[in-house]
């Protein structure tokens, strides 16, 4: 927060110094080229700073911070007249100026928490989800969502997974499409991506935020799996990049914690807070609608939407943060499974489900 608040008062003083050396210049004198230098580097921070910021946080904290700075130069370098609006005026910038940098500290501290969180349990992740039960569970899954699905295949397609982790959605389109394509994958967590790297020296994956992810490319497909909710001040911003991301036609995986009764929300809430595996001051899962809401308003359609999140989730797909309910062999997963079948696809299923799996298309 305090590198941030530097950027723009940097920006502010140095932007305010070449006006103030403009203003009192004689045309084409010293005064003149030094504010026209200053005024330019203004012009090259501010550059900067819409790059790192959202447009709707850095115009408001920078336009006011310089109407801030323009005053005091005004009064005090020029001895330029002030009134009671004036300084009402300012005050209310100052005001301004602070919620919006309070909100904007709050999230990236979040993020940054998040971040932190995660680096903190990655290898306990990592070993726990290399359990049998857990395994053959996301196979079951898996290969029922893509049984319909052969029009996905599209031999060397662009893929991209946003928020990797350790590559899991690579493998499960290498698994179940059997195509080559050329992938890329970025994650926050620098352990994971470490890790990812060890197990494949040639995987195309970095450190990245997703929060500032702007594409430099379009993808054919995008898969992300159990991410949003790290990030649930920025789903909005998040999910309108992948849109941007994708080709028009492509086509968007994502797999997600969800709930549609107000039953499973208190049960998840109570979770998050009990459980150390979570982080509850950043972590929210989403109310279905609200997630379908989101998708829609970004141009991806819903193509197909089922609901996994049944008994065999909750037994054996979070063994990490469960380990007491990862009991049975391998028979009583697919069991379990078969349960899940019944309901996976139908409304029961819908209300019921602790996750969503959805497949949409931008439009």
């Amino acid at each position: 927060m305090i590198k941030n608040m530097m950027i723009f008062l940097t920006y502010m003083v140095v932007s305010s110094y070449g006006l103030y050396k403009l203003k009192t210049s004689e045309f084409i004198d010293m005064n003149f080229i030094t504010g026209t230098f200053f005024y330019g580097l203004g012009f090259l921070i501010w550059f900067l700073i819409l790059k790192l910021f959202p447009l709707s946080v850095a115009f408001p904290i920078a336009s006011g911070l310089l109407i801030i700075s323009t005053q005091f130069v005004g009064i005090w370098f020029l001895s330029e007249k002030t009134n009671i609006y004036q300084i009402s005026g300012v005050i209310l910038i100052i005001i301004g100026i602070f919620l919006i940098n309070f909100k904007v500290g709050n999230t990236m501290g979040k993020v940054e928490q998040q971040g932190e969180h995660f680096e903190s349990i990655s290898d306990k992740y990592y070993q726990s989800r290399q359990a049998e039960n857990h395994l053959l569970l996301k196979k079951l899954i898996w290969a029922d969502f893509f049984k319909d699905k052969e029009y996905l295949k599209k031999e060397n397609m662009a893929v991209l997974e946003p928020m990797c982790g350790y590559a899991e959605g690579k493998k499960i389109l290498e698994s179940h499409l059997d195509i080559k394509f050329d992938y890329f994958g970025f994650d926050y967590s620098e352990n994971l991506i470490n890790q990812v790297k060890k197990q494949d020296s040639m995987i195309n994956v970095v450190k990245m935020d997703v929060t500032k992810f702007k594409p430099e490319k379009q993808y054919d497909l995008i898969i992300l799996i159990g991410g949003l909710h790290h990030v649930p001040a920025y789903t909005n911003q998040v999910i309108d990049n992948i849109s941007k991301a994708l080709k028009d036609g492509g086509f968007f995986i994502n797999f997600e914690p969800s709930q549609n009764n107000f039953l499973l929300k208190k049960i998840r809430d109570r979770i998050y807070e009990k459980n150390s595996l979570f982080d509850n001051d950043t972590e929210k899962a989403f109310d279905l609608d609200d997630l379908n809401r989101l998708y829609t308003s970004n141009k991806l359609k819903i193509v197909d939407q089922f609901y996994p999140g049944l008994l065999s989730y909750v037994l054996y797909y979070n063994p990490d943060a469960f380990p007491a309910l990862n009991i049975g062999n391998k028979n009583c997963v697919k069991i379990a499974f078969n349960l899940d079948k019944l309901f996976i696809r139908n409304i029961v299923g819908k209300k019921l489900s602790f996750a969503t799996l959805t497949l949409l298309q931008k439009v």
